[in-house]
């Protein structure tokens, strides 16, 4: 038997899978299996190789960190069989199954500067250890004492009728109902911009939003409202655009109705997290409307959960910034190869920022790839925002939709300057509106109703991308890029050199930049 230290290492199945690990003491690492497989939203307990990507995972964290020996496992979303493999794989001796809000309470508390507080879990579904499937949980927490109290377990689901309502919706891409589906909810919002609440849905759509959200009362509400929901794409343009709008309108009403009892009684900061949380206007709405300071994780959604699950059981002795702790770029070892292939150049950010303010597209791949859902300048293509045409030109080299907004990343002492905004918003967290005066400056990352979905920067969070922005400020007076994940087609963020130069190769970006070397196009 061996002498070794044993590790604990947690890990969530379902749709954006991913294993966490805490090597260190504060310190933890997450592998997402959508980035290592190359498939979004990746569901790891349908996988048929579901041994052998645990093998990969397994061999990534024996090379990085030289771990071999496993003790605990805490998961959620897996069966029988699955831990009987894991067991195979790794050795644990112990399993211990973790109720899926919690871990995402676990996820944003110890994230969150603050030491007690409200956290409000909002999904679509979530296994609960009591038996039953929860939606909307509210939690109050506690890092001194540990102690993470459910209070609350509200029966509404807001995020699922949300997501359903894209589906009659023409302007989001889609060839059948559920190919696609976990992507809806963010497509939808972007469409919010561009309508109306439309006063004689409201009361239609709340009912639908209190009802169990299928494709049948999907059906039954295009009835009452006059439009026909029986099937994808039936409606477009302005209905669609008033759909999403008033849409959003109920899921901000029913969510902030549920939630302001337990924040006016409690009078602490509130996390929110869950799949929820990634609605940005909602997070901006209720920012304007409490008093008590709100935060929201890098990784509030299922992706967060292995770290949840670990933090839960294995805290942190002080707040963890996680969202730089993904695993490296898998074919570094082939830099080189790549750099005398592509006759690369190094070249430093005082000449990468000449190549922005002359209306350069830039694609980055550098250090750990990001947690969560935001590429956050590690794993990012980067442009110039006052050219306005660019956000049609990113959105055809990403094959998006063409309503689809860019986010702005601005260093944070600078944020109030450019946006209605005072405070961080490291994560692309909230949406609030641009300052007049710089709405027509940096017209590529302004949405439909002048708002924008910040991103702030400081040099302790990421020096590359803040003496980026200095230098591009330097050189054209503002000091804002536009800064979008790098990836196409409906791929998760990419992962390893060799992808980031099939997008030069074939896209009109126009360079890609890694580990300090440019890469253009073979001649």
């Amino acid at each position: 038997m061996s002498d070794k230290p044993l590790h604990p290492l947690s890990i969530y199945g379902s749709h954006d899978a991913s294993i966490c690990i805490k090597p260190l003491p504060n310190h933890y690492r997450v592998y997402e299996f959508e980035r290592l497989l190359k498939k979004r939203n990746c569901r790891l307990n349908i996988e048929p190789d579901f041994k052998q990507h645990l093998i990969t995972v397994r061999d990534l964290i024996k090379a990085e960190y030289g771990i071999e020996d496993y003790g605990s496992c805490f998961y959620g979303q897996l069966n029988n069989d699955q831990l009987d493999i894991l067991k195979e794989v790794f050795g644990f001796n112990h399993f211990e199954e973790i109720s899926h809000h919690l871990g995402h309470a676990a996820c944003g508390l110890h994230q969150s500067p603050y030491d007690e507080c409200l956290v409000v879990s909002s999904d679509s579904g979530g296994h609960e250890m009591e038996g039953w499937i929860a939606t909307f949980c509210i939690y109050h927490a506690n890092k001194i004492t540990g102690i993470i109290k459910k209070i609350a377990d509200i029966p509404l689901d807001v995020c699922s009728p949300y997501t359903l309502l894209a589906i009659p919706v023409k302007e989001i891409n889609k060839t059948d109902v559920w190919t696609k589906f976990l992507t809806y909810a963010g497509k939808i919002m972007g469409l919010v911009a561009y309508g109306n609440v439309r006063k004689e849905w409201i009361e239609p759509i709340k009912a639908f939003y209190y009802q169990s959200a299928n494709e049948e009362s999907l059906k039954q509400l295009g009835v009452k409202i006059g439009f026909d929901f029986s099937d994808i794409n039936t409606i477009k343009e302005q209905n669609s655009y008033d759909l999403a709008t008033t849409s959003q309108y109920v899921f901000e009403e029913l969510t902030l109705n549920a939630i302001k009892p337990f924040v006016e009684r409690y009078k602490i900061p509130v996390v929110l997290t869950g799949g929820g949380a990634l609605n940005v206007l909602m997070n901006q709405s209720f920012r304007n409307i409490i008093n008590n300071p709100v935060f929201v994780p890098v990784n509030p959604n299922d992706c967060g959960l292995s770290f949840g699950f670990m933090a839960l059981r294995n805290p942190p002795s002080q707040t963890v910034n996680i969202s730089y702790n993904g695993f490296g770029i898998l074919d570094i070892n082939e830099l080189p190869d790549y750099v005398q292939k592509y006759n690369a150049q190094e070249t430093d950010l005082k000449e990468l920022a000449r190549l922005i303010c002359k209306v350069k597209i830039i694609g980055v791949i550098r250090g750990n790839i990001e947690v969560g859902a935001r590429a956050l300048g590690n794993r990012s293509i980067i442009c110039d925002p006052s050219i306005s045409k660019m956000k049609d030109k990113i959105n055809k080299i990403k094959n998006r939709e063409w309503f689809r907004p860019f986010a702005p990343v601005v260093k944070e002492e600078d944020v109030n300057k450019y946006f209605h905004f005072d405070g961080d918003s490291k994560y692309m967290t909230y949406a609030p509106i641009v300052q007049q005066k710089y709405i027509k400056k940096i017209p590529s990352v302004v949405h439909h109703d002048h708002t924008a979905r910040i991103q702030t920067v400081t040099k302790d969070q990421n020096e590359f991308l803040y003496n980026l922005i200095d230098y591009v400020e330097t050189i054209n007076g503002t000091g804002v890029l536009l800064n979008t994940s790098f990836n196409i087609k409906g791929n998760p963020i990419l992962t390893t050199i060799k992808d980031a130069l099939e997008v030069l190769e074939t896209t009109q970006l126009d360079y890609v930049y890694c580990e300090g070397y440019l890469f253009e196009k073979k001649k």
